[in-house]
């Protein structure tokens, strides 16, 4: 009872976020093997929560898995790919996610922890 409760706190905090106008940012080499394992999990976990997702290639090779790519024309520099980041689309700030691999639940734990801004906070 407690994780099934846990979890619609989760979700509903993820889909309030989205309404906002908040997204994720996916940073990828194309041909990164790792980029193109994590990219449908990526797509999936958006669609099912209503949350934007633009695929940003760092060398200009789309992965077909995420709906809508761009190439980094705009010179954001990540430290490490793949990468993902939440953007708030009102003020254009960046917080870093998850840099490497990243399964939808821990994404959704995540998301919540870093606009909660309190990684140790699991209530």
């Amino acid at each position: 009872m407690y994780l099934s409760e846990r979890h619609d706190k989760q979700v509903a905090i993820v889909t309030a976020l989205a309404a906002q106008g908040y997204g994720l940012l996916f940073f990828y080499h194309g041909q990164d093997r790792l980029a193109k394992v994590l990219a449908p999990s990526l797509q999936t976990f958006a669609d099912t929560y209503g949350i934007e997702l633009l695929g940003i290639s760092q060398d200009g090779n789309f992965l077909s898995a995420i709906t809508e790519n761009r190439r980094n024309d705009k010179g954001i520099t990540v430290p490490d790919t793949p990468a993902l980041l939440l953007v708030n689309t009102l003020t254009r700030t960046l917080q870093p996610v998850a840099y490497g691999f990243i399964d939808q639940t821990a994404l959704l734990e995540r998301l919540v922890d870093v606009i909660n801004d309190d990684p140790l906070d699991r209530s």
